[in-house]
């Protein structure tokens, strides 16, 4: 069903945009379900973006602290062989051809599933230097621990394991990886994923020792802050928008042009109001304050991943709230607004009609999730 789905999108896409003025049209490429490890590989990525006329392309090349690319300041993805760097091809097919490639990258979640089960094989994987302890199979208690958790010591969110952005350590690792990235490879743009706090019940997050202590100390108290705490609650805000301020001023050193994304939350119902954002999910339960990031212009382009489906009223209400909300605040900054737009959910016409209201609200392109090339 996805591949048909995402062949009548493409020819959608191909027959509906010949014609429109300039503006994004990017597809999300994420290398769970479309290989990125051969030359054939890259090849049908290419080969489908062009039949969609797409003019970007979001591929996903760190997607639980590993490297889709050979020069990397971490682990490359096991899959990779050893004579073929499938970033560095794409660059260069997708450049030819004049489509931009943003560097997809995971910043949150280094690790994945049970560590019971599973393990990264190279030792130097930050999930075995800074969050699971090989040695005693469970996560370390001292200062090498890097991952979030809950207020009673639960490291694991769903199957997903975060680094804690609240700790420095941890932060200025993310930042070298990704800088790094930016330096080696002719990228248009670095592209975040992931950028806040996992999923959590009630606020229950971020309760990473060096994340406390640092809050602890400058606030003068002891113990550990109610999730509910308001100036807690700010706290880990400030530690995601330091993290994407930093990272912004770092690769902008690199080169100017490098153009900063963020996929962002849009869950539940849209900001509805002046201060509707402040009861999002966003900004109050993964910490994930994207309006900042805009009004201090730390972002170049907002990406919301407006995942609604339109055969549903509400959720039809959510993806216009959204999409107001986005334009909004991306363009009172003079920010690029791309509505994210889930083929993955809805039938053809659900996209069309959601890519059509987009436009005529005046984004500044659309990016789907997600491309998936056939063959």
């Amino acid at each position: 069903m996805l591949q048909r789905v995402s062949l009548a999108l493409t020819l959608f896409l191909a027959c509906t945009t010949a014609t429109a003025a300039p503006r994004y049209r990017a597809f999300w490429v994420e290398t769970f379900h479309t290989p990125f490890v051969t030359r054939d590989d890259v090849d049908r990525i290419i080969s489908a973006a062009m039949t969609a006329k797409a003019n970007a392309i979001f591929m996903e090349v760190r997607r639980r602290g590993d490297a889709w690319y050979f020069d990397a300041a971490e682990p490359r993805a096991e899959v990779l062989g050893e004579d073929f760097d499938p970033l560095r091809y794409l660059i260069e097919q997708a450049h030819a051809r004049d489509i931009q490639v943003h560097a997809f990258t995971i910043v949150g979640s280094v690790w994945q599933g049970d560590p019971a089960k599973t393990l990264p094989r190279d030792p130097k994987h930050v999930f075995l230097q800074h969050v699971w302890n090989p040695a005693t199979n469970k996560p370390y208690d001292d200062d090498r621990q890097w991952g979030t958790r809950t207020r009673d010591g639960n490291y694991r969110f769903g199957s997903e394991w975060y680094i804690d952005l609240g700790n420095p350590e941890a932060a200025a690792y993310t930042i070298d990886v990704l800088a790094h990235l930016a330096s080696a490879y002719d990228v248009d743009g670095v592209h975040l994923d992931r950028v806040r706090y996992p999923e959590n019940r009630s606020g229950d997050v971020g309760y990473n020792d060096a994340n406390v202590q640092r809050f602890n100390t400058k606030y003068k108290r002891t113990g550990l802050p109610a999730p509910n705490d308001p100036l807690w609650c700010e706290w880990r805000r400030d530690q995601v928008t330091n993290f994407v301020r930093s990272l912004h001023d770092r690769i902008k050193a690199i080169r100017p042009s490098i153009q900063i994304s963020a996929a962002l939350i849009t869950y539940g119902r849209g900001p509805r109001g002046k201060e509707g954002f402040e009861t999002t999910d966003a900004y109050a339960n993964v910490f994930q304050d994207w309006r900042k990031w805009s009004d201090e212009r730390i972002v170049d382009l907002l990406c919301p991943m407006i995942y609604k489906r339109e055969t549903i009223a509400r959720q039809r209400r959510d993806f216009d709230d959204w999409l107001r909300f986005l334009i909004d605040t991306a363009h009172r900054t003079n920010r690029i607004a791309l509505a994210g737009v889930a083929a993955y959910l809805n039938t053809v016409r659900g996209i069309s009609a959601q890519t059509q209201r987009a436009r005529a609200a005046g984004v500044d392109g659309v990016i789907y999730f997600a491309l998936r090339p056939q063959g």
